[in-house]
């Protein structure tokens, strides 16, 4: 008896009841899904990751709905040596007024939107004169630029080498079209007004960030799943040989890549910087599942089976495990469904989808090509057919297993040891975030973020909102005495590089009228609009204090919040009227992940218990199910003590990658219980394990070099997350396949004697 798989493994064996007609249908549903994948929408939105119905995600979305100008625009970091000479500063007064009218931007702020403080009329005199002065009448004026109390160190460098200009985007501008066209008119604008004087002007912000994200996720889209079908094909073909074989085992895992992308175009989800590696993770699995049923079917031709009775054995001795690897690793991704997180549930749900895909392609397309193409593959009862690589694993399997199984009791102490030191260490490991790590390091507008760090004060924005509560009018609680001393709180708090409110345009405006100051609420109302939309929320019920600090990593980061939001506590019990909270999506990102990191090691937990005890259940022996506990437990604890040895701490994606790869690796484990038990029936136990090698080990190690190989692509990726997804996988993997031919023969051996010497001492009693 081998893995009870539920019956769902007799799906290929409908399809060997009518083979043509199926395929036909199959080829027709691969079109449509062909059709599907052209349909297919991208999403670079990396605020899902922290969507959820936490307080802190609620008040930023109330944050984004008063204001949504302030995190929908484009920094331009401008930088030169010469930035402030007469012909530089003309050449960059035509870039700010030639960025208006490019398609999709609202307005444009910049060094050449200030002025001076307002005179007894009221009147506030642009700063630059129509026509630049030369001189000493220049200098005088850029030596009052760099005192200017809302320029110096927030819009202008101290040294003169760098300024920003703010591009604010209109409605819908933040489509990647639109927005890869507007960078696009930034870039040869500043190129063709800057260049000739060697200043340079780069991108960056939010939505430039998001762009590029976004074409990174295009691009790995196309070359991993490209590139990791190539290497798939060419270790399947070093495996088999025989092109007929090679094209039989190649076909499914394409057209489950297919079925997959084409079924999210068809339902309109998206593909996201996350799910992006899902289609190579289909690719890969369904090639390691294709292999063993190819593998199987060679095997039975050879020993003079007709094309359809191989592929009817193949079904029913290869299927079953097929069936619960993909379970397996469908639990794993459904552990993902029950996180805080949008991005990651929609990993998730696509993973699980793409894993059935996957399967459902094995289980149709093998039998069925098997019968169509399978009479012209090899002559049966032919001698061996073997290639050396298979060769030399199958030496190598058998070798490996008689061993362990001699030092049983020495192997099974040391993986237990092993085992305790590898999941302390587990237990270790802080969690870690850092929103650059989704960001390319070649990126210009990520490059861009350290120079902003160093010379204007910080590119991490943080936001303090002031909302009133009930929406209505408090009595004696006056709001702008609010933002006073909320503006003052965030400017005494370490790292704060600047701070931008009503109160510091107040303190700019009333310099030098002491006797006569106007007020904040007078102030307040006669903003221009490119001005109030950042200060006072759309409902008139909402006020804002914008700060800047230098960008570190989460935990860092989280640390600094935490002190800020002490500091407000005061703020809070003198304006009672008032909902004081930090927001933006840096603070959100920062405050949020440690505890949703955190949540994701507790469904990893969730999901290894569950895997075993469905194994068990499958396996119709829970004392199997324990043993490989082990080996599995192995894989993963070990990969987390080398993150502990390096000093690095659990990410999204450690974890996420941690989840995927141990419901894969237990594939492992699955096929060689499978085997094990169809074996064990007529064999003692160890020459039924070392049967179990000698059939079941060749397959494992080219199907782990086949995801190993397919996934090493991901270090191809700009993307620092997308390639720590791979790197991270590939050794759960590996260790995986070392420790279930190395380990579990051992502990099913020393399992074996144990139980035998009991019933011994049974019967002598």
């Amino acid at each position: 008896m081998g893995i009870f798989a539920f019956g769902l493994e007799r799906i290929g064996l409908v399809c060997l009841k009518a083979p043509r007609v199926t395929l036909a249908m199959l080829v027709a549903i691969t079109a449509v899904a062909l059709y599907g994948a052209t349909r297919v929408e991208l999403d670079d939105d990396l605020r899902k990751l922290f969507d959820s119905d936490r307080p802190i995600y609620q008040t930023y979305e109330r944050f984004s709905a008063e204001f949504p100008a302030v995190e929908n625009q484009i920094l331009l970091l401008v930088e030169g040596a010469g930035l402030l000479e007469r012909d530089t500063l003309t050449a960059l007064r035509r870039l700010h007024l030639d960025l208006q009218f490019v398609d999709g931007v609202a307005g444009v702020v910049s060094m050449f939107s200030a002025r001076s403080p307002p005179d007894e009329q009221g009147i506030a005199r642009p700063l630059f004169p129509a026509e630049l002065p030369r001189g000493d009448v220049l200098d005088s004026l850029i030596a009052e630029l760099r005192g200017h109390p809302l320029l110096a160190d927030k819009v202008l460098a101290r040294d003169g080498t760098a300024t920003l200009m703010v591009v604010s985007l209109a409605n819908g501008a933040d489509a990647y079209d639109r927005t890869e066209a507007l960078l696009d008119d930034i870039d040869r604008l500043g190129t063709d007004l800057l260049g000739p004087h060697g200043v340079t002007v780069t991108a960056t912000g939010i939505p430039a960030l998001r762009h590029d994200i976004l074409t990174s996720v295009r691009s790995d889209l196309h070359v991993l799943n490209l590139l990791g079908g190539i290497i798939a094909v060419m270790v399947c073909a070093l495996f088999f040989r025989r092109p007929s074989l090679v094209f039989i085992a190649s076909v499914p895992p394409l057209a489950a890549v297919a079925w997959t992308i084409g079924g999210l175009g068809l339902a309109g989800e998206p593909i996201t910087a996350m799910n992006n590696v899902v289609p190579t993770l289909v690719l890969v699995i369904a090639f390691t599942d294709a292999m063993h049923m190819v593998y199987s079917v060679r095997r039975n031709l050879a020993a003079g089976a007709s094309a359809m009775e191989a592929a009817r054995r193949a079904v029913l001795h290869v299927g079953p495990a097929c069936v619960m690897s993909v379970i397996t690793t469908i639990i794993a991704l459904l552990t993902l469904v029950f996180t805080d997180s949008a991005i990651i549930r929609l990993f998730g749900i696509t993973g699980a989808i793409g894993m059935a895909a996957a399967y459902l392609a094995v289980i149709t397309w093998i039998p069925v090509l098997t019968v169509v193409i399978a009479p012209s593959v090899a002559p049966a009862g032919t001698a061996r057919q073997d290639s050396l690589f298979g060769r030399v694993a199958v030496s190598w399997s058998e070798a490996v297993t008689a061993r362990v199984i001699a030092a049983a009791p020495t192997v099974a102490w040391t993986s237990a040891a092993v085992l305790l030191v590898t999941g302390w260490a587990y237990f270790q490991i802080e969690p870690r975030y850092d929103y650059r790590d989704y960001l390319a390091p070649s990126s210009p507008a990520n490059q861009a973020i350290d120079r902003i760090n160093d010379k204007l004060g910080g590119a991490d924005a943080l936001y303090v909102l002031i909302e009133r509560k009930g929406g209505g009018q408090a009595e004696g609680d006056d709001p702008l005495s609010a933002v006073r001393q909320v503006h003052d709180a965030v400017m005494a708090a370490p790292a704060i590089g600047n701070a931008f409110s009503l109160a510091s345009i107040a303190d700019w405006v009333n310099r030098g009228r002491a006797a006569t100051p106007v007020a904040m609420s007078d102030i307040a109302h006669a903003l221009p609009e490119q001005y109030a939309d950042r200060l006072v929320g759309r409902s008139g019920n909402a006020w804002l204090v914008a700060a800047y600090m230098p960008a570190a990593p989460a935990p860092e980061t989280a640390a600094r919040l935490r002190d800020l939001d002490r500091a407000l506590d005061g703020v809070r019990v003198q304006h009672p009227g008032f909902d004081i909270a930090i927001t933006g999506l840096i603070p959100v990102t920062a405050l949020e992940s440690g505890e949703m990191i955190a949540g994701l090691k507790r469904n990893l937990a969730a999901a290894v218990a569950i895997i075993i005890a469905v194994i068990g259940l499958a396996a119709g022996s829970p004392s199997l199910a324990l043993l490989s506990l082990v080996p599995n437990l192995l894989s993963l604890t070990i990969v987390a003590a080398a993150l502990y040895l390096i000093g690095s701490g659990f990410q999204f994606t450690s974890v996420v990658a941690l989840t995927v790869a141990f419901g894969i690796a237990v594939d492992n484990t699955i096929h060689l219980i499978h085997r094990f038990r169809l074996e064990g029936g007529a064999l003692a136990v160890d020459d039924a394990l070392l049967a179990t090698a000698r059939k079941v080990g060749p397959v494992l190690i080219a199907a782990t070099a086949v995801l190993s190989l397919g996934m090493s692509v991901t270090q191809l990726s700009d993307l620092p997350m997308v390639r720590l997804f791979g790197m991270l996988s590939i050794v759960v993997l590996c260790t995986s396949l070392v420790a279930t031919l190395a380990i579990l023969p051992a502990l099913v051996s020393l399992a074996s004697r144990g139980t035998l010497w009991a019933r011994a001492r049974t019967r002598r009693s």
